[in-house]
């Protein structure tokens, strides 16, 4: 190991020089007391690397010159804003670029005008300024009623009339339930038995793409509504009626193609009055007259709504802050190094200075009995401390022993070394005293 070669060094140098240059033990503690200063600064200043590095102020610059732009006039451009925040590590900003993006691709969607402010900043601080979304503010009315236009035109959802076979797409998750027979166009049930008074009306739900771009992913809670210039008369308001809702889930699915979801309503028996009313109202829905909505709300990852991660900035100032990004990254992985090089020495150092205390508080050298005792003292004191410390390092308790062991040997070394180097001083220091003859 270097570190163990350079202290082993490094410590008959400082043997060789309290012996043959016959330093006082005053005179050794100083300098021992000197290093240990110059080696705790030193760290602390290694510790403080990251204020010396030079990227963030280059990104500080860039975002300060991106929000004084004026708001971009295209959807294209405010893309490229976006990708700009994302190149710059600017996720708070970032994440309202993306907010607006998505809104001004939405409203586009539904014939709306964009969004518009004068520069960058207005339009962030408007996004940060919006109320929480369960306040129901005007601000979000509009947005949620917007979402909801958009995702109505985006798919479009009908009962599926699945008589002659149920869709293979749906596999065996959600697949029908055994036993499982037609009772309706479209409708598929499971006959009770004496035994149950329950049973689930299932049915599918026919989903197709009619955007421009993939949908990634939707998870949207649709419910029926009257179909406007329909015959059919809604009940009068405030009477019992059925209600059906039905999550839609829909994964990759590309412009112009259909994908099915199962929906279920659970009612009485088939024979029971409530039965036939559910299943008057699945005719109803079957036939057009009821039509299902997007709710407010759920999840929706439209591919046209999802700002690029690309042309982030100018190429000069890309390239620039790309270069000291990297510059600095070896540098603190170089200060890193060094540091934790320079904890190991000040360990040694303390280890070294706790032995070297020793015989100057009893100003006297340590004799064999006493260097006998604290060996083992400190070999225990040792072993203890670097166990513990391996263990908050997360190393296998199998490997805790063979390593410690090892470690507190070495330090235990060091300890000795110290209390060595304090009886030397102090026995120099006793030879050089002048013999005092008594009185007389």
């Amino acid at each position: 190991m270097p570190f163990v070669s350079l202290v082993v060094v490094a410590f008959g140098a400082l043997l060789a020089l309290a012996r043959f240059a016959r330093l006082r033990y005053r005179t050794l503690a100083a300098l021992l007391l000197a290093c240990a200063a110059v080696l705790a600064a030193a760290y602390g200043w290694l510790g403080s690397a990251h204020e010396r590095v030079t990227a963030p102020v280059i990104r500080d610059k860039a975002i300060t010159a991106l929000l004084a732009q004026p708001w971009p006039g295209s959807t294209g451009d405010l893309a490229r804003l976006v990708s700009s925040f994302h190149a710059l590590n600017d996720a708070p900003d970032e994440v309202a670029a993306r907010f607006t993006y998505t809104r001004n691709v939405e409203r586009r969607i539904v014939d709306q005008p964009p969004l518009a402010f004068a520069r960058v900043a207005d339009g962030l601080s408007w996004v940060r300024s919006l109320p929480a979304h369960n306040d129901k503010s005007p601000e979000w009315r509009e947005i949620d009623t917007i979402r909801q236009q958009a995702v109505n035109k985006l798919l479009a959802v009908r009962f599926a009339d699945t008589s002659g076979g149920w869709p293979e797409s749906l596999g065996t998750v959600f697949d029908l339930k055994p036993g499982s027979k037609l009772v309706d166009p479209g409708v598929w049930a499971v006959d009770p038995g004496p035994g149950s008074r329950m049973t689930h009306l299932q049915y599918a739900l026919e989903v197709r793409n009619l955007g421009e771009g993939r949908i990634a992913q939707a998870h949207v809670t649709y419910r029926e509504v009257w179909a406007e210039g329909d015959d059919a008369t809604p009940p009068p308001r405030g009477a019992p009626r059925l209600r059906l809702y039905c999550g839609v889930h829909v994964q990759d699915l590309a412009p112009g193609s259909v994908a099915y979801n199962k929906c279920s309503v659970e009612t009485l028996g088939l024979a029971t009055p409530q039965a036939v009313r559910q299943l008057e109202h699945l005719a109803q829905l079957r036939s057009g007259a009821l039509v299902l909505e997007p709710m407010t709300g759920g999840a929706l990852q439209y591919d046209p709504a999802t700002a690029p991660d690309a042309e982030p900035l100018p190429a000069a100032r890309a390239g620039e802050f790309a270069a000291a990004r990297k510059s600095d990254a070896d540098y603190l992985h170089a200060q890193t190094v060094l540091r934790e090089s320079l904890r190991e020495w000040l360990i040694a150092l303390a280890v070294l200075g706790a032995g070297f205390a020793i015989p100057g508080i009893r100003r006297q050298p340590i004799g064999l009995t006493g260097l006998a005792i604290l060996a083992a003292v400190g070999a225990v004191a040792s072993l203890a401390a670097t166990s513990f410390f391996f263990k908050l390092q997360g190393m296998e308790t199998g490997w805790i022993p063979v390593i410690a062991s090892f470690v507190s040997l070495f330090y235990e070394s060091v300890f000795l070394g110290g209390i060595l180097l304090g009886n030397l001083a102090l026995w120099q220091h006793r030879r050089r005293e002048p013999l005092t003859l008594p009185p007389g």
